[in-house]
């Protein structure tokens, strides 16, 4: 291994300044000499392992798929690709985007430049030094501190020092970088950072402390957020959020009034209220009176997060607010309480003249899945707004009544394909078996929406009747290749054979089981038949 490192280490040292100069002075077309490494082919040492090679040569490839293969299998090397680490630094800069939204790249949308940032990390050790070189040269510095960044703990040491460079977009670069690295030893030193003179570098800093997630950072970052730069401020409530500390409640409280925050940074501190928990419900009911529309709106949303029944009764008053936004948030906020006692207020809400406030509590009463909703429901499937149709399916389905399935089948006639598909799904949810014949019905009908059908043939699997088996049976042969795979599929749940979509396989089998299954078919049939109520013989 350090041979290799030697090997890597001589290489990088004799190539690296080409590619420096090269990529200040060339200006290549994308497609051609761009996507391929900024130094000579020629230039690949030949004391190089053999399988390192290959993959080397094979970065010159026109092809995108096949230099984002080379570029995988030398960070999958690991230390052992060290040799190519100045050529998988000189295609830093690959970004053919246009080729790999192509479906013949390996990884569609990651182009091999992005994919040598990995590479290099997985590399490790061998790259620190090549990547600071980079770096220092102000060459794909934005690249190079990504792969810094991957390497977690071993790239710390640079990585901090550069957190005190004299180039505001070096300490920038860096504080991002440790985010990356989520390492605790990097929280003193991005401590600091939130002092610094360049507010992108404070808005960094907060942003790796975030995702750090450590309790030291809780009170340098409520204080950044009376930051004088609007991001900041923005960011430090973000990482608030992700670190939940009874110590943040009053901070984030007046960061949430505070009108002068943006939407962002006022949403970011309800959520980081909502982690807390319990301990913020008070302050937050408090704020359910609050004069700000945005107040109580956020307020109700992180109050519907904690889930605490004390906030049932203050939230179904704010379903009467004059604020639209408002009482939406509050109709959501109890659906995620799921207590009963909103289940009336919500009804009432189901007439609100705002289509939103009517959805919210539609999806609200799909969660608390409380069978006294489900008059009010099936009368929004007559709704005019077809959103509102397709919720109260949705709905319906979720509280499984059986009172809702002759209306959810007049659903399947909806000239909205959504409100059939929701309508088919809350059929599967409630399997009665009413509902078979009208879901055949609408298999077969090829004038259907091809997706409306697939989800109907998907259906039937779930409600398992064997009335479906020839018609899915049939449906094997379908134009649309869905609907043929989802009728194999929902075949194969209701017979437990598994034939694919071999058509005449599963005729023969039909033909052979048809007797029994013709027993089965007449059973229950005979079910269906009034009962005959028993006459008490004469006394």
């Amino acid at each position: 291994m350090e041979r290799i490192k030697g090997i890597a280490m001589r290489t990088i040292k004799k190539y690296l300044w080409v590619f420096v100069v090269i990529s200040s002075i060339c200006i290549v077309p994308v497609g051609l000499s761009y996507a391929q490494p900024g130094i000579d082919k020629k230039n690949i040492p030949t004391n190089t392992p053999r399988k390192v090679r290959k993959e080397i040569s094979r970065l010159y490839s026109l092809i995108v798929s096949t230099r984002q293969e080379a570029v995988y299998k030398l960070g999958e090397m690991g230390e052992e690709a060290a040799a190519a680490i100045p050529f998988l630094i000189s295609m830093l800069e690959d970004y053919p985007t246009a080729e790999c939204l192509s479906p013949t790249c390996l990884h569609s949308g990651s182009a091999p430049g992005e994919m040598a940032i990995g590479a290099l990390a997985k590399i490790g050790e061998p790259a620190i030094e090549p990547l600071i070189l980079i770096i220092k040269e102000n060459r794909s510095s934005d690249h190079a501190f990504a792969a810094l960044g991957l390497m977690g703990s071993l790239a710390l040491e640079p990585l901090l020092k550069f957190l005190n460079d004299k180039d505001d977009h070096i300490r920038e670069l860096a504080a991002n970088a440790l985010a990356k690295t989520g390492s605790r030893e990097a929280v003193e030193p991005l401590i600091a950072a939130l002092k610094d003179k360049n507010a992108f570098v404070r808005r960094e800093a907060a942003f790796a402390l975030g995702q750090i997630k450590d309790n030291r950072a809780v009170e340098p970052l409520l204080i950044c957020l009376n930051d004088e730069n609007q991001t900041v401020r923005e960011q430090a409530a973000n990482a608030l959020k992700k670190i939940p500390d009874v110590r943040n409640l009053n901070s984030l409280i007046s960061t949430l009034k505070n009108k002068e925050n943006n939407i962002y940074t006022r949403m970011y501190s309800a959520e980081a209220l909502g982690k807390i928990g319990k301990p913020a419900v008070e302050s937050l009911i408090t704020n359910l009176k609050d004069n700000d529309a945005t107040v109580r709106s956020l307020s109700a949303e992180s109050l519907g997060k904690i889930k605490d029944i004390r906030s049932v009764e203050p939230l179904v008053t704010l379903l009467n607010d004059e604020n639209a936004n408002v009482r939406k948030a509050s109709a959501r906020a109890l659906g995620e309480i799921k207590d009963s006692r909103a289940v009336e207020p919500l009804v009432v809400a189901l007439k609100d003249k705002d289509k939103w406030v009517r959805l919210n509590s539609i999806e609200a009463l799909g969660m608390i899945k409380d069978n006294r909703a489900v008059p009010a429901l099936i009368m929004c499937l007559n709704d005019e707004d077809s959103y509102v149709r397709q919720d109260a399916a949705r709905a319906l389905g979720e509280i499984k009544d059986s009172r809702a399935v002759e209306p959810l089948i007049i659903t399947l006639k909806d000239k909205n394909e959504l409100v059939q598909v929701n309508g088919v799904r809350a059929l599967g949810e409630i399997k009665d078996n009413r509902a078979i014949e009208p879901l055949l019905e609408l298999l077969k009908e090829t004038t259907q929406s091809n997706y409306v059908r697939w989800i109907t043939a998907e259906v039937l699997g779930i409600i398992q009747d064997n009335r479906a088996i020839e018609p899915l049976i049939n449906s094997l042969r379908d134009r649309d290749y869905h609907v043929r795979q989802y009728a194999a599929e929902a075949l194969k749940k209701i017979t437990g054979e598994d034939f694919g979509q071999d058509y005449g396989t599963w005729k023969q089998w039909l033909k052979e089981n048809q007797k029994r299954l013709t027993v089965i078919k007449n059973d229950y049939t005979n079910s269906l038949q009034p009962r005959q109520e028993s006459v008490p013989a004469p006394k």
